[in-house]
């Protein structure tokens, strides 16, 4: 989920949302284990909670022994994301919002 918001506030407006998902899907096919070893440590940086935080630890490492060098690339992973209703969206700005 982390990725697909990352790129949908990079998108240009007005959001394509097939397009973002197709383009997280392509990136989680193509992630080697460094990557989401990064990822994971990144958010665990971001996490407070201790059980959290351990959880995000110990499901990194699994990553660091990982035999395959692609774990995301089995259509298991990537497939379930699809869009539902409008594929496109405009975001508005709250000009004076502080």
């Amino acid at each position: 989920m982390d990725l697909f918001y990352d790129s949908l506030v990079k998108y240009p407006q007005p959001v394509n949302i097939a397009a973002v998902i197709r383009n997280v899907g392509e990136r989680l096919r193509c992630m080697k284990n460094e990557e989401v070893v990064v990822l994971l440590n990144d958010l665990k940086n971001r996490i407070s909670d201790p059980l959290t935080r351990y959880s995000l630890e110990a499901y990194s490492n699994k990553f660091l022994k990982a035999e395959s060098d692609f774990p995301f690339s089995h259509p298991y992973d990537w497939a379930p994301f699809f869009v539902v209703g409008s594929n496109k969206i405009m975001f508005s700005t709250n000009e004076g919002f502080s």
